[in-house]
C-alpha cells in the first residue's frame, strides 16, 4: 500500500513534468495523485527530493534492463558497451515517457550530487568490468565518465530517431546496430 502511494505520487510527478514543466508545485502533484500534501512530504520533503526520486527510479529500471540483457555477462568492452547500448534504446523505446523525463531531469540540473552518486552505487558492477577492459585496450587515457557522457549523447539521437519513425522489431534492430556501429568507431577516431 504504501509502496503504492509513492509510485502513484512518482507516476503523477512525471506526468505534470512533461506536461508543464518542472516548476510544478508539490501541492499541485499532491492534488492530482488525490493524496494529502503532508502525505506526499512524508515520502518526498522536498521537490528536490521528488524529483531525485523519480530521477532514481528511472535510472535504475533503465539499469535493472540492462543487467537483465546481459551486460555483464559479455567477454570484450564491445560486447558489453553493444549490450548495454541496445538495452538501453530497448528500454526507452518500451518507456518513452519514462525516457523522456529522465532526459528532462538529466538536462535541467535539478537532480542533487547525491541522487547522482545513489546511481552510481547501482552501476558500479558494470562500471569495474567497463573500466577494466578498456585498461586492455586503447581507451586507457579516457575517463568513464567522458565515455559514459558520448554515449548517453549519441543513445539518445538513436532513441529520438527511433521514436519519431516508429521503428519495430528488425527494423529498429538495425537501428541500434547502426547507431553503436557509429558511436563505437567514433571511439577508435
Amino acid at each position: 500500500m504504501k509502496q503504492d502511494r509513492k509510485a502513484n505520487i512518482l507516476t503523477t510527478a512525471q506526468h505534470l513534468f512533461l506536461s508543464e514543466g518542472l516548476s510544478v508545485t508539490t501541492v499541485r502533484i499532491a492534488k492530482d495523485a488525490d493524496v494529502p500534501h503532508g502525505m506526499l512530504l512524508d515520502y518526498f520533503a522536498t521537490k528536490a527530493d521528488l524529483q531525485d526520486g523519480l530521477y532514481i527510479a528511472l535510472r535504475n529500471q533503465a539499469a535493472e534492463a540492462m543487467y537483465d540483457a546481459g551486460a555483464m555477462d559479455k567477454d570484450n568492452l564491445h560486447a558489453i558497451l553493444s549490450a548495454v547500448w541496445a538495452s538501453y534504446v530497448h528500454w526507452a523505446m518500451a518507456n518513452t515517457p519514462k525516457h523522456k523525463m529522465l532526459m528532462l531531469l538529466a538536462t535541467s540540473n535539478a537532480v542533487t550530487a547525491p541522487a547522482r552518486a545513489k546511481v552510481e552505487e547501482t552501476l558500479k558492477p558494470l562500471n569495474r568490468v567497463v573500466q577494466s577492459e578498456m585498461k586492455k585496450g586503447d581507451l586507457t587515457e579516457m575517463g568513464l565518465d567522458y565515455l559514459y557522457l558520448i554515449m548517453d549523447a549519441l543513445a539518445h539521437i538513436c532513441i529520438v530517431e527511433a521514436i519519431d519513425k516508429r521503428l519495430k522489431g528488425k527494423t529498429l534492430d538495425g537501428h541500434i546496430a547502426l547507431g553503436f556501429s557509429i558511436f563505437w568507431k567514433g571511439l577508435a577516431a
